[in-house]
């Protein structure tokens, strides 16, 4: 028996951010535009308003002033166990525990 498992255009997306992603940062993140070309020009990254960078960030300048602001959050940030969930042709979850590093000392604060 053969079993053929498809990949959905999201999944496809997702692939193509992550590969992106990866690029932008060997770059030092410094050239976001790798990561621009997989966005659509109305992305919108909704985050908890409990995170320091909360809030909706809207179009690719407000995706690319999210990253920016989540890399002055964090200094490491590694993802492990990664789950994508294949909801369809527009649907992709993601479950992605990790850990963090903080930029700066906040035993101040």
């Amino acid at each position: 028996m053969t079993i053929q498992v498809s990949e959905s255009e999201a999944l496809k997306a997702l692939r193509r951010f992550y590969a992106a992603e990866e690029e932008y940062v060997a770059s030092g993140a410094k050239d976001f535009s790798v990561i621009a070309e997989t966005l659509h020009e109305d992305v919108v990254m909704h985050q908890a308003a409990s995170l320091p960078y909360g809030g909706d960030w809207k179009k690719r300048e407000g995706f690319e002033a999210w990253i920016k602001a989540m890399n002055g959050v964090w200094s490491k940030l590694e993802h492990r166990d990664v789950h994508i969930f294949d909801a369809g042709d527009d649907t992709v979850f993601t479950r992605a525990p990790g850990r963090c590093d903080f930029a700066c000392d906040r035993s101040n604060n």
